[in-house]
Order: structure tokens, then sequence, then C-alpha cells
């Protein structure tokens, strides 16, 4: 019998839970507490065999938690912030609790971070917020290798089939728009191919990174692109797609933009 015990994480909402240990002693919550006025979303972290809090790494940070996840080996844990970024902790444990160490921070989304979904055998994580472009991130190199385009809201979830195959995405839209679950498939790659897709990728992303703060015009895009061609610390795979076709994509990408 499973008697159901009451743990206080504030006057407000648990958005979202996971277990840290194949026990489920440790779990890591999000949680929007209303305890001093705001709202103020933070990650917690509690032993269910005591129900105590023994930590909050992330309240009253410049972060607010709103999503997380962790892999099936119980580590890393992937936690989607309100303003974009997802960051990543590797989960220590020992005899006398566990303890969140950050390890990355990946950068690419400009709204709220709503869901996560490790690949069930590949390093690849998988994010939907809130501005309305899942992406797949490499978590070897930390760097977004795609965006999923077709969706016109949100997704709330997501999850893999167990062989990683397929990708499930459920949406709520207002007023009964876009209330769908889509389904993704999955490229397979060479690793060759995946490798350059990678690399291409975070050219992209680097060149990104030097634009911002700037007008995007030919001018700021091709001095993005010198950059990055240049930059000593990138590997030479990388800065070997700071070209043309690279550029191309940056004046492409801000046409859209100016579009929408």
């Amino acid at each position: 019998m499973c008697i159901p015990q009451r743990s206080d994480t504030g006057d407000g909402r648990v958005l979202h839970i996971a277990a840290l240990d194949d026990s489920a002693r440790w779990v890591a919550i999000c949680a929007d507490s209303r305890d001093a006025g705001p709202v103020n979303l933070s990650l917690q972290l509690w032993d269910t065999h005591t129900m105590q809090r023994i930590a909050a790494p992330l309240a009253n940070d410049r972060w607010q938690a709103w999503s997380l996840v962790v892999n099936d080996d119980r580590s890393p844990l992937a936690v989607g912030t309100f303003s974009g970024p997802i960051l990543l902790f590797n989960v220590l444990r020992n005899a006398d609790g566990v303890t969140l160490e950050p390890t990355a921070e990946l950068v690419g989304h400009t709204g709220m971070v709503n869901s996560l979904a490790f690949h069930p055998s590949e390093h690849r994580l998988v994010s939907s917020a809130r501005d309305q472009t899942p992406k797949v991130w490499d978590l070897e190199t930390r760097t977004e290798v795609a965006t999923l385009h077709g969706a016109t809201n949100c997704a709330n979830c997501l999850v893999f089939d167990p062989q990683g195959d397929r990708l499930v995405s459920g949406s709520v839209g207002i007023m009964g728009t876009d209330n769908v679950a889509r389904l993704w498939g999955t490229e397979r790659l060479s690793a060759a191919d995946a490798a350059a897709r990678v690399a291409a990728m975070r050219a992209y992303n680097e060149a990104r990174r030097h634009l911002r703060g700037q007008e995007w015009n030919h001018e700021t895009c091709a001095e993005a692109v010198r950059q990055v061609a240049e930059d000593p610390t990138l590997p030479a795979d990388v800065r070997q797609f700071a070209t043309d076709e690279l550029l191309t994509r940056l004046i492409s990408r801000q046409v859209h933009d100016e579009e929408r």
C-alpha cells in the first residue's frame, strides 16, 4: 500500500518532478512559490524519506526554473528556465544525499522552456519553448544541431519511443487552436554526416553569438563569419564551415525574422 504524504513546496504549484535515484528517495522539483509575494520559480531538492527539502539550487538566483528532466541513468539533469537557457547538471549521489554540479548552459531559445526529453540511446536532448521552435541539442558538443519546423504552438510535453526512432510532442493552443499531438521521425546519419552537421550548426551558432546586439546586415554578418573562421579556439571542422554558405544562411535568417 502506498500512503501519500504531503511536503510543503510553498504556496504555489509543483510544475515538474523527477527522481534522482532508482528508489526515488531524492527528487528534484520545479515549483512556483508565492511565499514572498511575487511568483518565484525555483528548483528544489527533496528527501522523500524525511519529507524535508535539502536544497534549492536555483532559488532567488538569476535563473527561474520552469521544467526539468533526468535521463534514464539519473544523470545529467536538464533544467529549462523561464528566460530560455537550458541548464545541465551532473547528479552527484552519496550516502548523505545528492548535490547538483553545474556543467553547461544551452543557449538558443528566446522564450520559456516548457518541455524537455532525452534521447534514450544517443547524447541528444530535445526542448520546446514558448518561441515555438523545438530544438535538438548535441550533449557532447553542447550545441544546437537542429530545429523542428511545422508546429504552430509550443509543445507542453515531449517523449521518445523506447528505440528513439520517433518523437511525440503535444501542444495546447489558445481557444482550441493547435491542440494536437505530432509525431516526428528521427534521421539516421552516418558518423561523418552527423559530425559535419554538428560542426555546421556550431559555426552558425557562433556567428549568431557574435551578432548579438548588432544590426543584422550583409556587413555585420560577413564580419561575424570572418571572426568564426579565424577563431583559433574553435575546432578546425567548425571553422571550415564559416563560408559563403554560412553567410547566406545568416542573411536568410535576417530576412525571415523581418518578414515575421
